[in-house]
């Protein structure tokens, strides 16, 4: 209706301007157009006086032809009205104003008082003036349409909206509405607003991804929107104006308003709640590391004590055989050595009991290099059976912060684990390496031997009394027992290993 309206005005205009010379206002076939227009039509004169009109603009003023005849702009009866409720001033109409300027005025909206009604009709508004040849105003036209319910509408959605804002402004949540189009946020309340620390005016309009600590989250988000329409106590982080993190509890409807698709969200503050959750994991952590640490102990005095005993139950054997005193000197210098290093693990052991009364595990700086060379010297029988090779390429000055009965341990476990599973084909080579990976030291143990199966032993293969080439000295402890001292100092464990060719452990030392 209003596109017809407007084609048909645009239409009277030309044919008007056109054939002014000889179309008089008051011609036969001026007037049948007017009358025929969908939309109220008035002639004014240059004082904004009536001089014609159609029915329809009688209907939609609720006037008869006699109360509106002779009429002006500026007539107080028409008791005209700004969309606000303010009195709209016969001057300022849209005729007055076409009259004074000599240039349209268009789609001015109104409100006028309809005395059949009892209550005001909503016009859009056009006034346009009439020249003659020489420039000067003959007459204007003046058009107008009822555009009541759009206003009504309007105002109701308005309202809506409004109502809105209040509810939202006195939740007791942060929330918002976002523009499922634009992803831009349409309101927000003052408790997202203190939560994200954020004004309000810097929060409408924004993008919503800005929120969002990690893009990934944003996506999986959009991803759930997708299949299905809605987010349901989802944890995201998001940061603050400041760039501090923060955790929230996240949940998402879409909902229709005005016509237009948007997103309502909540959110709920969780980040006291999950640091209290971080502290009672930590607590449960610290409880665990302490029997991993308990447990380790047990296996230390059973593993490394049988080595000791070991050695010396064959140096003292040795002695038994030997015949010369050149024999014995050395049998006795290698028992010295064993004894010191029987000392020092027995140090170790009766630090490790008094470790285990506290959380916190006794560190202190070590020689990485320096333990490397004494875990050989404990292995040096075995070596020298096996004919092994033991390349200790470490730095001498490549010192870590570091539990010494752990490190010890762990050392002796590796180097003594390659020498088991060394293959007879060929001489064993053990080669020792270490450096920093991001800040974290970094041993590598490097072997020829046997190699282990990754895909059918890979899972078992720091299992407890796990074995996998048939020694008859495996007892399936120390790469166990090595796992879990590794792992009590926040530390892991690469394998890279291939059957019959050898194997690599990359230990992170912490």
């Amino acid at each position: 209706m209003e596109q017809a309206s407007a084609q048909l005005k645009t239409s009277l205009i030309t044919h008007l301007q056109k054939q002014q010379g000889g179309f008089g206002k008051d011609s036969t076939s001026l007037q049948l157009i007017i009358d025929l227009l969908p939309i109220g039509l008035i002639l004014q004169g240059k004082q904004s006086e009536i001089l014609s009109y159609n029915q329809m603009a009688l209907d939609l003023l609720g006037l008869t032809k006699e109360q509106l005849m002779g009429r002006t702009s500026f007539d107080k009866e028409w008791r005209c009205i700004h969309l606000d409720g303010s009195a709209y001033p016969g001057e300022s109409h849209p005729v007055p104003m076409a009259i004074k300027c000599k240039q349209p005025i268009l789609d001015q909206v109104m409100g006028v008082y309809r005395p059949t009604e009892k209550e005001f009709v909503w016009l859009d508004v056009n006034a346009v003036p009439v020249l003659t040849e020489l420039g000067e105003l003959d007459f204007v036209i003046c058009t107008f349409s009822n555009i009541t319910k759009k206003i009504h509408l309007q105002k109701s959605q308005n309202e809506t909206e409004q109502n809105l804002q209040q509810i939202f402004e006195f939740y007791p949540v942060p929330i918002l509405l976002v523009d499922n189009e634009t992803n831009r946020i349409h309101l927000a309340n003052k408790k997202l607003s203190e939560l994200m620390q954020y004004s309000k005016d810097e929060l409408i309009g924004k993008e919503t991804v800005d929120f969002y600590e990690n893009i990934q989250d944003r996506n999986d988000i959009v991803d759930i929107y997708k299949q299905e329409g809605r987010i349901n106590n989802r944890e995201v982080r998001f940061l603050k104006k400041s760039g501090e993190a923060i955790d929230v509890l996240l949940s998402s409807e879409l909902i229709s308003l005005n016509g237009r698709l948007m997103k309502l969200s909540g959110f709920i503050d969780i980040s006291r709640r999950k640091k209290v959750e971080y502290s009672l994991n930590k607590s449960l952590q610290l409880v665990s590391d302490q029997n991993t640490r308990l447990l380790n102990f047990s296996y230390i005095v059973s593993h490394n004590l049988r080595s000791h005993a070991g050695n010396i139950k064959s140096i003292v054997r040795f002695l038994g055989l030997s015949k010369t005193e050149e024999e014995k000197k050395l049998l006795m210098d290698n028992l010295r050595i064993v004894s010191e290093n029987f000392e020092t693990t027995m140090m170790h052991l009766n630090e490790i009991v008094q470790i285990n009364s506290n959380v916190n595990i006794y560190l202190e700086n070590l020689n990485l290099f320096e333990y490397a060379t004494k875990a050989t010297e404990m292995l040096e029988e075995m070596i020298a059976n096996k004919a092994a090779i033991v390349l200790n390429r470490i730095p001498d000055n490549f010192v870590i912060k570091y539990n010494p009965a752990y490190l010890e341990s762990i050392l002796f476990n590796f180097i003594s684990n390659a020498l088991k599973y060394s293959s007879p084909e060929r001489i064993p080579e053990i080669h020792l390496d270490a450096f920093w990976e991001q800040d974290r030291p970094v041993l590598v143990c490097k072997d020829n031997g046997l190699g282990i199966d990754l895909e059918r032993n890979g899972a078992k293969l720091f299992g407890m009394y796990k074995t996998f080439h048939g020694n008859k000295d495996a007892k399936g402890i120390g790469l166990f027992m090595t796992k879990n001292q590794v792992e009590a100092m926040h530390g892991k464990i690469e394998v890279e290993s291939e059957p019959g060719k050898g194997s690599s452990f990359k230990i992170y030392l912490g």
